[in-house]
């Protein structure tokens, strides 16, 4: 089992289902996490290892050449896999004291940095979801204080 999650607020969006459940960087994460075949297309996101030698096809005419980036192999890292969006407000697991909301914060890892960094490899979303960032980065900085 994964031990990974994404925070939404560590995307830009609202923490409550309903305020991320809009179609933001949260969501479009989530689409690259779960993205089965992605990378043979004109609309994926086109990353790879920062070790990956071009392909012929970065060559080509398109001039379509992949970002590299350490963070590729998280692409499709969940296909596959039984995912859960977890609320604060969720039973506890069978034998915990806690809901999974509460136990994944502490016990998993939060990869919403490495999936910022990912969006941001597409220049179109890049420019979409750039306040969300600031505002993402904001937050942060106000928990280090």
């Amino acid at each position: 089992m994964k031990k990974t999650y994404l925070n939404s607020n560590h995307l830009g969006d609202g923490l409550k289902l309903m305020e991320f459940g809009d179609g933001g960087a949260t969501l479009t994460a989530l689409a690259i996490l779960l993205a089965k075949d992605n990378g043979r297309g004109l609309g994926d996101l086109h990353v790879a290892m920062p070790d990956t030698p071009l392909e012929h096809w970065e060559k080509d005419e398109y001039n379509l050449k992949r970002v590299r980036t350490p963070h590729a192999h998280l692409v499709g890292s969940w296909a596959g896999d039984r995912n859960t969006i977890a609320g604060d407000h969720g039973d506890n697991l069978p034998g915990r004291d806690e809901n999974l909301y509460y136990i994944a914060q502490r016990e998993y890892e939060d990869i919403s940095a490495p999936m910022r960094e990912l969006v941001n490899c597409d220049r179109y979303l890049k420019q979409r979801f750039a306040d969300q960032f600031k505002w993402a980065e904001s937050l942060k900085e106000k928990d280090t204080d």
